[in-house]
């Protein structure tokens, strides 16, 4: 189809974007949609990165962290470009008048999403707050792993976990708090939802994406990594505190304007021209 640029949307298809592109005129673009420092981070695909990265002719990523684990050439050259809100059912969300006693997330059920970690603080919080429930959104291979975990700690019949749902926005907008465990991240779209939608989060201070996305104590709650306990503490803090919740949500939904796709698309859309 003869295109203008070719964009890679991973280490590999990075790679594969500069063969392809050999000896035409398109431009070959790369990007880093992860965290370079700890997904794919063995020696051959760290090379593969580098190197692709290195003969692109233009590099995207998603935050300052990312792009510093380059080398200098591929720094000078590439820009930070955030997700964007792309997700139509954001636009049917509002806030609601009360919301459901419920404490949401979502993600792929593996072990870097720290569902694990969620369940031994929901576990913590049912305790003293027995109101509430748990709704995990997604699908993954410790799914077992984490239904053990959740009997283990006596809250089975207040967490639900009903797998990949297209349109979890929409309940996930009702709920009193949205939590992001993970141990590592990108840019999280499911965060970048959760607050575009107006919900109080609390998001692990993983090494990419939620620090870019929240400010601490404005428009959400950061907390440590690996560490159940604070996530307990910051999800107790906005369900016990009205106006701290009520003052998370207004400030969150800023991230519509901010992040609103055609503001994305039209950083992206220079960055290529610029090329």
């Amino acid at each position: 189809i003869r295109p203008d640029v070719l964009i890679g949307m991973s280490p590999f298809m990075n790679a594969y974007a500069v063969f392809c592109t050999c000896g035409t005129r398109i431009a070959a673009v790369g990007t880093e949609r992860a965290n370079p420092f700890v997904l794919y981070a063995d020696r051959k695909t760290t090379l593969l990165r580098r190197t692709a990265a290195l003969l692109c002719r233009g590099f995207v990523c998603q935050t300052e962290r990312a792009r510093s684990f380059f080398p200098a050439a591929v720094q000078r050259k590439a820009a930070v470009i955030p997700n964007a809100v792309f997700n139509p059912l954001i636009a049917e969300t509002a806030v609601p008048p009360e919301r459901d006693k419920t404490v949401t997330a979502l993600g792929r059920l593996d072990h870097n999403k720290g569902f694990d970690l969620l369940l031994r603080a929901f576990a913590a919080v049912n305790k003293d707050e027995p109101q509430y429930t748990l709704t995990i959104y997604g699908e993954g291979e410790c799914r077992a792993e984490l239904e053990a975990l959740a009997s283990h700690l006596g809250i089975a019949d207040a967490v639900s976990m009903p797998g990949a749902v297209p349109d979890a926005i929409l309940p996930i907008s009702r709920s009193s708090v949205f939590v992001l465990s993970s141990r590592s991240e990108g840019m999280p779209n499911a965060l970048i939802e959760a607050l575009a939608a107006g919900v109080p989060c609390v998001a692990a201070d993983c090494d990419m994406g939620p620090a870019e996305l929240i400010r601490d104590g404005e428009n959400g709650l950061l907390v440590p990594t690996e560490d159940a306990g604070a996530i307990a503490e910051a999800v107790l803090r906005i369900l016990r505190d009205p106006a701290l919740s009520a003052k998370l949500s207004e400030n969150a939904l800023q991230l519509r304007d901010t992040l609103h796709i055609d503001r994305i698309t039209e950083k992206w859309i220079a960055y290529l021209r610029s090329l």
